[in-house]
């Protein structure tokens, strides 16, 4: 399948608690928003009143690369998730996160094989039956480059063509990375389908001896906003989220944050597209 995903459009937030005031009373410009499907496994907050607005649901741990059986439970959870959100589509990882039956505690890279590319793929088709939703797969920051490793962009959009899902695209992790194991992001994107990307995700980085760091605690660099423009200048119509996690800002300079990110978005708007290919 290689149309254009449908998904979200606009500037979206990923829900916090201390987000959760600003969002339900509608002072903050947005379009859309993010919950993360684990913060809500114990709760029933009415996850379909945030203000009208149409939500995403984003899970970290499904770890469709691991070696054991999908966790068909813990799948059952995020559906259930998704249906009190009355979500839009669902996400997760190309990654990791259990081997063995341990808990890693992190996103873990998978070698982009073809044993690799028949697992996910498989999982990525169970995922989409059991939440009767779009998945989309996110591009991880690591710092372990294995084997093969710049032919993700390829990857990723080989899984999209094979099981109808969608490229949840994290333009953070992409130029972390980049810059970490020396190659050009506009590189990555080029080899990538972008009709196949259904959200992005943005998020200022963090710098340590030379090195970068996604810490999801920083505001959004211009390096990075320029990066979000090559892409929207193709593809308009993508959603852009913003990802806060640690150090949260006040109210104040949430709402600067979202508006520069909604200039990008209004600007590529307004422009004609190019064709993507």
């Amino acid at each position: 399948m290689s149309g254009p995903v449908a998904g979200l459009q606009g500037v979206g937030l990923g829900v916090r608690s201390a987000f959760w005031p600003l969002i339900v009373d509608g002072s903050l410009p947005l379009d859309f928003v993010e919950v993360t499907a684990e913060h809500f496994f114990d709760d029933d907050l009415p996850l379909v009143q945030l203000s009208g607005l149409p939500v995403a649901v984003h899970s970290l741990g499904l770890s469709l690369g691991s070696p054991e059986p999908l966790d068909e439970a813990y799948l059952d959870r995020v559906r259930a998730v998704a249906e009190r959100a009355d979500a839009v589509c669902s996400s997760d990882h190309l990654a990791f996160t259990r081997a063995n039956g341990i808990d890693l505690g992190h996103l873990n890279p998978v070698p982009l094989s073809d044993k690799m590319f028949d697992r996910i793929a498989s999982r990525v088709d169970r995922v989409q039956q059991i939440t009767g939703r779009v998945m989309l797969l996110e591009n991880i920051t690591t710092h372990l480059q294995l084997p093969g490793a710049r032919q993700e962009p390829r990857f990723l959009t080989r899984l999209a063509y094979a099981t109808g899902c969608g490229i949840l695209l994290d333009l953070t992790n992409l130029y972390v990375n980049a810059r970490n194991f020396g190659f050009d992001p506009e590189d990555y994107l080029s080899q990538m389908d972008l009709a196949r990307v259904g959200q992005i995700h943005l998020v200022g980085y963090s710098e340590r001896a030379g090195r970068l760091h996604d810490e999801h605690a920083r505001p959004v660099q211009q390096e990075l906003l320029s990066l979000l423009r090559g892409v929207l200048m193709q593809r308009p119509d993508i959603g852009v989220l913003l990802e806060w996690d640690r150090d949260l800002p006040d109210a104040a300079a949430l709402a600067v944050e979202l508006t520069r990110i909604r200039e990008v978005v209004d600007g590529c708007r307004l422009r004609p597209c190019q064709t993507v290919v």
